[in-house]
């Protein structure tokens, strides 16, 4: 009898310890998933970018306090000359990463098939931030930087460039093509392949 107490206890007791264990697990797992996606952000809607408006026209949409000499038609000139809907997010390294390491970390990801945005979709989300009734609320420490496009100004490659100066006031100029990016950077991205449907595999 007492032996039969004795191995109803260990049993109980390992049981508890699995599920603990495999509580445990779930947790660890989704703080994993939440680390990760925390990297990687959708904005919620299909952004029609309007190229056959010009850059002049895409710029005063944004509504920038201060807009850089540097972005022109000339060192940026438009990709196409059409109306696309491009499916955007921002990738935030959790630490500081280089130019070629971002690049690198951008087509490494499979879930979506992101690509780094070009100018027209950068000044497309610029204009997204200022339609914004919560503008104000942003903080005047983020920086948008946007790879898809580069251009030699002055002989030295740069690339497009959003930064909030103030609660509520964004600038648009440019930064160089290879550098350390400072920590809580963001990188404006498009996805080309829609989010994966639960259960299946992107």
């Amino acid at each position: 009898m007492k032996a039969l107490k004795f191995f109803s206890f260990g049993f109980a007791t390992a049981l508890i310890l699995c599920v603990g264990a495999a509580f445990g697990l779930r947790l660890w797992l989704t703080a994993q998933y939440r680390a990760d996606q925390a990297l990687w952000r959708r904005i919620p809607i299909g952004f029609v970018v309007q190229d056959d408006l010009g850059i002049p026209a895409l710029i005063k949409q944004g509504e920038y306090s201060h807009v850089s000499a540097e972005i022109n038609p000339k060192n940026f000139p438009l990709l196409r000359k059409d109306a696309h809907i491009a499916n955007m997010g921002l990738f935030t390294p959790k630490q500081e990463m280089d130019t070629k390491t971002v690049l690198a970390a951008i087509k490494a990801r499979q879930e979506g098939v992101p690509r780094p945005a070009t100018l027209d979709e950068c000044l497309q989300y610029g204009a997204y931030i200022a339609a914004l009734k919560s503008r104000h609320l942003f903080s005047s420490d983020r920086v948008v930087i946007c790879l898809g496009q580069s251009a030699v100004v002055n002989g030295a490659c740069v690339v497009p460039q959003l930064w909030s100066v103030d609660y509520g006031r964004w600038n648009l100029g440019t930064t160089a093509c290879d550098s350390n990016r400072s920590d809580g950077a963001e990188f404006l991205v498009v996805f080309t392949r829609p989010p994966s449907l639960p259960g299946r595999r992107g």
